[in-house]
């Protein structure tokens, strides 16, 4: 495992003692590393949960070309939003990336969005942008059926990004991006989510715009 920091004791963490439980679990994150692969998405896998007095845990987010450790704070969440401050630990070493010939974008499919209104209000959501996201998700819908599946299998988060954007606002980076979540109880969310970097910190807002109550291939 590479490390990003040099200290961690200030975390309450022991380098050794999380390395081996990460390494632990390696077959479960490699696992997810191809169905991150497969659906061109991510995947978020718990490894220790740290407790109060803020609830924090160690996570796995792997993507389509690293396994990447974080230290993941809760300072709000409910329902529909969270806000978690995100410091990235370290990094572990993966296969090689997998290629898939298919266009994911190209299947369609049936799927009905029960949009949450007080969060579409809060976030000043047009019409337009829903039929746009709407779009997204019936355009996608083979990566979705894949993605609830997966995270039932491997008991972890999986996302899929439909539209995404970036800026730079003094010297913090800030990334938008809608997508969808699939849980590994099996429910499936469109959501908002906008990260703010900076200082290696990430602050991430996330707010569940809708579920998705009815999913399939055509």
């Amino acid at each position: 495992m590479e490390w990003f920091v040099d200290e961690i004791r200030g975390y309450r963490l022991d380098k050794q003692g999380l390395e081996n439980e990460v390494l632990a679990r390696k077959n479960v994150l490699i696992e997810a590393y191809y169905v991150a692969n497969e659906i061109e998405g991510e995947v978020n896998v718990k490894i220790k949960r740290l407790g109060k007095p803020r609830e924090a845990y160690i996570d796995a987010q792997i993507l389509s070309n690293s396994i990447l450790i974080r230290l993941v704070r809760t300072l709000k969440e409910n329902y529909y939003e969270s806000i978690r401050e995100i410091l990235y630990l370290g990094e572990i070493e993966v296969p090689g990336k997998v290629v898939y010939s298919h266009e994911h974008s190209r299947v369609s499919g049936k799927a009905r969005v029960e949009w949450f209104t007080n969060v579409i209000k809060k976030l000043g959501v047009s019409e337009e942008e829903i039929e746009l996201y709407s779009k997204g998700v019936r355009n996608n819908v083979e990566r979705i059926v894949k993605a609830k599946e997966h995270a039932k299998e491997i008991n972890g988060e999986v996302s899929i990004i439909i539209e995404g954007e970036s800026e730079e606002v003094f010297e913090t980076s800030i990334m938008r991006m809608v997508g969808i979540l699939a849980t590994p109880l099996g429910n499936l969310f469109i959501y908002f989510a906008e990260e703010h970097i900076s200082n290696g910190y990430i602050l991430h807002y996330f707010y569940k715009m809708g579920r998705i109550i009815a999913c399939g291939i055509t």
